[in-house]
């Protein structure tokens, strides 16, 4: 917790540790700092609401494991991992607006792997997510079997869709179509997410249910956190994610 006091003197190096300013960080807490802040007791202090935030953007970015944030904020292992889960369960619990999500897949080879499809704006922010699905299943199929794919099917929503037109995933319907090449919005998109967050370029070592939640808790601050200054630099950032992710795999 004196880490960050420091570094609020200091909004550069504020910015590298935790990947957005201080003001950014003020305003994911604003959310989420009621359901953090636990009773005193005389038995016991309960850890600051802005330190379990702390604690948690320190793993998503990818620069701490659970066993490095407990030996640098002086924590029991399990004290760590309940302050990431109760922080993602709260920024889903209290961010989250809409009602269904969606699946991509980041890990499928050799290793068990979660899907998030989405929907996203030309700003590069996520309008709809769903996470959970098998990541053998094809993007097609999730996308199919998902309520916002029947309801597209059935034409209770009026819409056309831009599909990811890697490898051909989703054929071509009246309300689906595929971008030029070089405009892929979604892929774009989906490599800012993880740039930022750079856990997803990595295996997560937490049960299945408690990776749907890290991944959500991921996607709902990014449209907070986007803005359009700063895409040329997330998406250099995307390309040195991939080269060191290529890098660890090889090791």
């Amino acid at each position: 917790y004196q880490v960050v006091q420091e570094l609020l003197l200091d909004p550069a190096r504020h910015h590298r540790y935790f990947q957005m300013s201080a003001e950014e960080m003020e305003t994911l807490l604003s959310f989420v700092g009621p359901d953090l802040t636990k009773q005193m007791t005389n038995y016991w202090t309960p850890k600051e609401p802005k330190q379990r935030l702390a604690v948690t953007l320190r793993l998503v970015i990818g620069k701490d494991s659970i066993c490095s944030l407990a030996f640098t904020h002086c924590l029991g292992f399990g004290t760590v991992l309940q302050c990431i889960m109760e922080t993602c369960e709260a920024i889903e619990r209290r961010m989250l607006v809409t009602h269904w999500r969606c699946f991509f897949i980041f890990y499928y080879k050799g290793t068990f792997s979660v899907v998030l499809l989405a929907l996203v704006d030309d700003k590069y922010c996520f309008t709809a997510i769903q996470v959970g699905d098998f990541g053998r299943n094809s993007d097609d199929g999730v996308y199919a079997n998902s309520p916002f794919g029947r309801a597209m099917a059935s034409n209770s929503i009026k819409y056309t869709l831009l599909g990811d037109a890697a490898g051909g995933c989703f054929p071509l319907k009246p309300s689906l179509i595929r971008p030029y090449a070089g405009h892929n919005i979604m892929e774009k998109a989906f490599g800012i997410l993880a740039a930022r967050w750079r856990i997803l370029y990595k295996k997560i070592n937490l049960l299945p249910c408690k990776v749907d939640t890290l991944v959500v808790a991921t996607c709902i601050p990014h449209n907070i956190l986007t803005k359009p200054c700063d895409l040329g630099m997330w998406l250099q950032q995307k390309g040195a994610g991939v080269r060191q992710c290529m890098k660890s795999i090889a090791i």
